[in-house]
């Protein structure tokens, strides 16, 4: 039979078989499964509109939400990718994708044969033998810092965004609390310690570059090196880090273990999200940190995502310093790369390149930094790596950029704790954003000689950079009021070019075409927002700024008149005057902040000295005088003097201090001038002391009439053995048979002591009573 014939004879067969399956391909009991989603993506949604978060979740599975950013985390197939791209109020879609911990360019060892153990010391600061050459003059110049300033990063706190940290060892610094951003067996546990113990590659004994996956302790590492205690472990020494005070937050954000979990990310590495989260935690006001440090990096330089940037402009507005890792060449042996690798290569973030002990940019540093810092390598000798203090409570010799990250970060650290130590009263207050800060170790970098691309402006300095924040640089004000004539206010402020004279040239470059714009507003007295009726902020430059010529030593002086009203704002009591400034070839806005630049009172009222009381009122000459004021202001008194000489505020409107009694006998006025914080004063002339000479004496003298006649103009010296001790003073007996009664509140004289005694005496009672002091009452040897 045919193919043809038979073809003809069974197709009304294949026809109808045809017809049932295209039935029950359509009816819903039997339909076939849909075809298989395509393979789910990590990412990041950045909207406009809230709305776009409910519609996006139409095409994407939500797993967190930012708390301050517009954005949140998604599961999303590829297939849907772009539907989830179209939803109205939808920016952007981003992959969420890993950071590393950048790697030890050269390798990491731990220091074990020949190191010395030595005692911890108690208090005093670190040990010299945890002093390692990173913080010396040939690396930061940290401890020159130290020395100069008396600064250690007290009070500071620093966020390490990295593996966690081991913060049992207590040698790694002050721990102030932290969170873990890493998704744990167990959703409740946020606990960032780590540690494990540092894991090494299957392959037995390679511990090569390529095969090396950094994991467990670099964040403790890290820590170390910015304030390490310099204290000794229990076997092997230990470090002391640049701000060896300071305390620190450990933020998780990389595993620190080697096996990877379903999501793929493995050891060393994180997500963008867990460190934007962390970025987040950072804004919260019950644990802002003043510097975050970030040794890590996306290794794809092109792989710059929106939402990890916006998150560090925002710690970078909330006036945080971030400092990041440039990053270590790819490639073993290591060759930079010339860009940074991100964060670092944002603007908003510190890009730090790493410096050799042999003072040159290590080969495997990466470019586009702002400045380096001790970073290790360049030489087979273990000592000149950067000495870091590891997970186990090992001290690990390792080089990398993720080394001189912590360093730089250490320094802002020390320059942060010193503007707040010399500017802590109100009297000539300034606060520095941190704009000033990045501008004031940019501009104390030590010129290596070196390709700008690479090491930035040079070699960070420490003692320098505090040098320039104690000259007040870029600009000394001056500012002057006038007392207010009806309702207007007369300032003149004059602002000068300094750079410091200890900074040598070209590294403290002269200051040229400084862009500096001035704005001022009102305050009542101890009245921290600015008064109802007046304008916050309003500039005093009518121009809005000038241009600071870029001689040393230029002035430019600002005339200003302001309107006030002075009937609807009696209480005016102050003014904080804001000085904006940036240098026109950056961007970057330096303010300086003067919350008392000129006070002054409206009423011109002076302070009022209600009592002034000295004690003792006669004394011998080189005596001390106790002098007791009471004045008060209708604002604040600022100081109060005695012959010169400044009293403290002992609470309220109590001023006590000492003075020294003139040589010259005879009486002897106190000048007594109180100060307020407007500038003005009151003197008070009404009391005095008298300087007498001292006669010694028997004790018999006393009963005597020519002694009643002296002791208004002599004191007297007497002596015997104590009796009758108590705490207001004792009985004095030289065995003539008239005993004295010494009063000396505070005495420490015993019975059965022989002593002397002087004061004014009192004979016109049984005993003659000796009025003394415990100053001036003495056990004879």
């Amino acid at each position: 039979m045919s193919g043809t014939r038979l073809w003809l004879r069974l197709w009304p067969a294949l026809l109808a078989a045809a017809v049932i399956i295209l039935v029950l391909w359509l009816t819903p009991a039997f339909a076939a499964p849909a075809a298989p989603e395509s393979k789910t993506k990590r990412m990041i949604v950045l909207f406009d509109d809230e709305s776009a978060v409910a519609n996006a979740a139409r095409f994407a599975k939500v797993l967190h939400r930012f708390k301050y950013l517009k954005g949140f985390v998604c599961e999303v197939p590829e297939g849907r990718l772009a539907a989830l791209q179209s939803v109205p109020g939808v920016r952007k879609v981003e992959e969420d994708g890993l950071v590393y911990a950048l790697s030890p360019a050269v390798g990491l060892a731990p220091l074990t044969g020949g190191v010395a153990v030595f005692p911890l010391s108690l208090g005093g600061g670190p040990q010299p033998e945890t002093i390692f050459w990173q913080v010396k003059a040939e690396g930061l110049n940290a401890q020159a810092a130290w020395n100069a300033y008396g600064v250690d990063g007290e009070g500071v706190k620093i966020a390490v965004i990295d593996t966690g940290v081991n913060y049992n060892l207590p040698e790694v610094g002050t721990y102030l609390g932290g969170y873990s951003f890493v998704p744990m067996t167990d959703p409740s546990d946020h606990d960032p310690i780590d540690n494990g113990v540092m894991d090494w590659p299957e392959a037995e004994g390679d511990h090569s570059y390529s095969s090396f996956l950094w994991g467990a302790g670099h964040g403790t590492c890290v820590t170390s090196n910015i304030c390490g205690k310099g204290g000794v472990p229990s076997q092997y020494l230990s470090v002391a880090g640049a701000a060896y005070g300071s305390g620190y937050y450990a933020l998780k954000v990389l595993k620190s273990y080697r096996p990877g979990e379903p999501d793929g990310v493995y050891g060393g590495s994180g997500r963008v999200s867990w460190i934007i989260g962390a970025l987040e935690w950072c804004l919260d006001a019950a644990h802002k940190p003043d510097v975050v440090n970030m040794s890590f990096g996306l290794y794809d330089p092109g792989s710059d995502t929106e939402a990890f940037r916006l998150a560090c402009d925002n710690c970078y507005g909330a006036g945080m310093i971030l400092v990041a890792s440039s990053g270590n060449g790819s490639g073993y042996p290591p060759v930079g790369l010339p860009t940074s690798k991100y964060p670092a290569a944002y603007a908003s973030v510190v890009s730090a390149g790493a410096l050799t002990k042999s003072q040159q940019v290590a080969t495997y540093s990466n470019g586009g930094v702002d400045f380096i810092a001790p970073g290790g390598a360049g030489t087979d000798q273990p000592w000149d790596w950067v000495v870091q203090l590891g997970v186990p409570n090992f001290t690990w010799d390792a080089s990398g950029t993720s080394a001189a990250t912590p360093h730089i970060s250490g320094m802002f650290a020390l320059m942060i704790q010193h503007a707040r130590n010399i500017y802590s009263g109100r009297q000539n207050q300034m606060h520095l954003n941190n704009g000033y800060y990045w501008e004031a170790a940019t501009h104390s970098c030590h010129d290596l000689g070196f390709d700008p691309l690479w090491q930035g402006k040079g070699k960070a300095d420490a003692k320098l950079a505090i040098d320039l924040i104690v000259n007040r640089w870029p600009i000394n004000r001056s500012v002057a009021y006038s007392p207010i004539t009806g309702s207007t206010l007369n300032c003149s402020t004059t602002i000068t070019n300094i750079r410091s004279n200890s900074v040598p040239t070209p590294i403290g470059e002269q200051i040229a075409n400084l862009n500096v714009t001035t704005t001022q507003a009102y305050y009542g007295e101890n009245n921290e927002a600015p008064l109802p009726g007046t304008t916050p902020n309003k500039p005093v430059l009518t121009g809005g700024s000038l241009d600071l010529p870029g001689t040393l030593g230029a002035t430019q002086v600002i005339d200003y008149s302001d309107s006030i009203d002075t009937t609807n704002l009696p209480n005016i009591a102050r003014t904080e005057l804001k000085f904006s400034f940036n240098f026109v070839s950056d961007n970057r806005t330096m303010t300086v902040t003067d919350p008392y630049a000129a006070l002054w009172d409206p009423h011109f009222i002076s302070p009022t000295i209600s009592s002034v009381v000295v004690s003792p009122a006669r004394v011998a000459a080189g005596d001390t005088v106790h002098v007791t004021v009471n004045a008060s202001d209708n604002g604040s008194v600022a100081s109060v003097t005695a012959n010169g000489g400044a009293l403290s505020n002992t609470g309220g409107n109590v001023w006590d201090g000492d003075i020294t009694a003139d040589s010259g006998l005879g009486s002897h006025t106190v000048t007594v001038v109180a100060k307020d914080e407007a500038n003005l004063n009151s003197t008070d002339t009404s009391a005095s002391y008298r300087t007498d000479p001292v006669v010694g004496m028997a004790n018999k003298g006393a009963a005597h009439q020519i002694i009643t006649d002296a002791s208004s103009i002599f004191l007297f010296s007497m002596w015997g053995r104590v009796s009758d001790s108590d705490a207001s003073g004792c009985t004095l007996d030289d065995g003539s048979g008239y005993p004295i009664r010494v009063t000396a509140p505070g005495h420490t004289l015993a019975n059965g002591d022989y002593a002397t005694a002087r004061g004014t005496l009192n004979n016109s009672v049984p005993p003659a009573e000796l009025t003394s002091s415990a100053a001036h009452c003495r056990k004879l040897d």
